[in-house]
């Protein structure tokens, strides 16, 4: 990874810190405006890290962390959040751009960033609810001004005084980073802090079928479909299709839209509902009941429900690991890596973080303490990187020579004595007809039997062929004994179905696919290498077809892994996929 995503893996992670903390600091409490606070908390923030770290690209990849890091909340509302994070960053990223690397360029970020809080928010409600709250909003502003006798503050210049308060507020911000690091807080401890990472995978394949990128198509066409109709077609058109559209979001995404169904949301509706009854015509009629504006409020709140559980259910389905994972195939490498760094430690940053009481002097010491975990982390994630374990990746069909291929690189490996641990799988046949398969320990080279076509009631069943729980065991053991000893090399013959299914090695597996000092070789079928390299967290890996190369080039290719791996980290290896 290139030190601008290393920093910016810092920057996402520590930003996410501050929405988790600092956010729920302001939920708990009640707080009003809590968005634009987060936005003002956040500013500070990235304005800090330019001080420290004046790289362009920075802020920009900082944001689009820290708003995925926003996807793996358990909340059902996470687009809002997530684009409004990313439009902070791209406003900050865009004045430096035209600016330049300098101060005013920040104050100009950190001016639009804290503003973009108020128009994403504004821009959201017209999403919601469409424009006839807008003249909902602008009937009722025009008789309260009236009420209170300043008719003469017209809703453009109330407009223009808000613009000016969080324009303001940008500078404000700014203005604080800048005092916050005329004297950088330097770390408090004498030694790099570490940060735990319990080596969990953010984007681990599953089977659970809990996920259909079907259903995200039909979603994203029902909802626009809705929209268009609601805006082109007569009511008796749209609104029973928006019922049957709202009664299959609420029976396929409970949980989802269980929010929905609190009374805050139903307060909310009745409150719009009730104020388009007695603004809409009946200021100006004097009739303070009308059914005119009766029905727009119910249609306003119609709208509203077809976009919140639309996204709501949106939001469940951009949370499959299929679509994340698309993103490390088509090339973002780099964002891959660095959110699985970011999400595994992100418990470790919270742990060493003060505890945030109900008190507003806390903050700029939470601030602080922020900033003094930067370098600490920055190097953590950059021993972390080199500490990520290095894996050839066998890949072929059935019967096309993996195992006769691992057998030669055995053999040449013994030979330039390397250290082996694992297996091989050896195929058991009587006569012409292969009846299951056994294992062979690369390191003494005994044998157990491990499946058969024989059946066994009491075994477990994969295909056609039932596992031996004593060859399972003698399998298990051969990884853990690989993993306790002094090997350097690992072979694995073969990751297949059953791992895929969480049985076999799988557990063993995940506990290799961590380790940092030695190198193993997966042997897999072609079909499941990308659930394979989704499945565990391999980010320094390469696969190779059994055919695109000999034993001999493969047995010094992991010559110069293991140098890479005994130096720390320093050398090469390639991503082939």
């Amino acid at each position: 990874m290139k030190e601008v995503w290393l920093k910016a893996t810092v920057v996402g992670s520590l930003w996410a810190a501050v929405e988790i903390i600092i956010g729920s600091f302001l939920h708990n409490l009640r707080v009003p405006f809590a968005g634009s606070m987060l936005s003002f908390s956040s500013v500070i923030l990235m304005i800090a890290f330019l001080r420290m770290w004046p790289v362009k690209g920075l802020i920009l990849r900082a944001s689009v962390i820290c708003a995925l890091m926003k996807s793996i909340s358990p909340s059902a509302v996470i687009i809002g959040p997530m684009t409004g994070i990313m439009l902070e960053g791209v406003l900050v990223e865009l004045s430096l751009m035209s600016f330049g690397m300098n101060r005013i360029a920040m104050v100009i970020g950190g001016m639009l960033a804290v503003f973009s809080s108020i128009l994403h928010k504004a821009f959201s409600l017209i999403l919601i609810y469409g424009f006839d709250l807008v003249k909902l909003l602008e009937s009722l502003y025009e008789y309260a001004v009236k009420q209170i006798g300043l008719e003469f503050v017209s809703p453009p210049l109330a407009l223009l005084i808000i613009s000016v308060i969080y324009l303001s507020g940008g500078v404000v911000a700014t203005l604080i980073a800048f005092r916050l690091m005329a004297k950088p807080a330097a770390s408090s401890s004498a030694s790099v802090r570490q940060f735990d990472s319990g080596g969990k995978a953010l984007f681990e394949y599953t089977d659970t079928g809990g996920y259909s990128i079907s259903l995200l198509v039909i979603i994203l066409l029902a909802v626009i479909g809705l929209l268009l109709a609601m805006n082109l077609s007569p009511v008796w058109v749209y609104v029973p299709g928006s019922l049957v559209f709202l009664t299959w979001v609420f029976v396929m995404y409970k949980r989802a839209v269980r929010p929905l169904t609190r009374p805050k949301f139903w307060i909310q509706f009745g409150v719009i509902t009730l104020l388009a009854a007695v603004v809409i015509q009946g200021i100006e009629t004097g009739d303070w009941f009308s059914k005119t504006g009766l029905y727009a409020g119910l249609l306003i709140n119609l709208r509203a429900m077809v976009i919140l559980t639309s996204f709501a259910a949106i939001g469940t389905e951009l949370k499959n690991p299929l679509i994340k994972t698309v993103l490390y195939k088509k090339g973002f490498a780099s964002l891959y890596n660095s959110l699985n760094m970011a999400f595994a430690t992100l418990p470790g940053i919270i742990s060493h973080l003060p505890k945030l009481k109900k008190s507003w002097r806390r903050i700029p010491t939470l601030i602080r303490e922020f900033l003094s975990l930067a370098n600490d982390l920055y190097q953590y994630y950059a021993s972390m990187e080199m500490r990520m374990p290095v894996v050839f990746i066998i890949s072929g069909g059935k019967e096309t020579g993996k195992t006769s291929f691992l057998t030669e690189l055995t053999a040449e490996l013994k030979k330039r004595k390397v250290r082996l641990g694992g297996f091989l799988a050896a195929a058991v046949h009587i006569g012409n007809q292969r009846t299951g398969y056994g294992l062979l320990s690369v390191e003494s080279g005994a044998r157990m039997g491990f499946c058969q076509t024989l059946h066994h009631p009491d075994w477990t069943r994969i295909g056609r062929y039932y596992i031996d729980p004593a060859g399972l065991e003698f399998g298990q053991g051969l990884i853990r004994e690989a993993l306790k000893g002094e090997c350097s090399t690992v072979i694995i013959d073969e990751v297949g179905p059953l791992e895929m299914q969480n049985k076999g090695w799988a557990n063993e597996l995940k506990l290799l696919a961590g380790h940092s000092r030695i190198v193993q070789i997966w042997s897999v079928r072609d079909q499941l290498v990308q659930k394979v390299t989704r499945k565990w967290p391999l980010n320094k890996y390469e696969i190779l077809s059994v055919n695109s190369l000999s034993p001999q080039q493969l047995a010094d290719e992991i010559f110069t892994a293991q140098s890479f791996l005994l130096n720390g980290g320093s050398g090469k290896v390639n991503k082939r996929g």
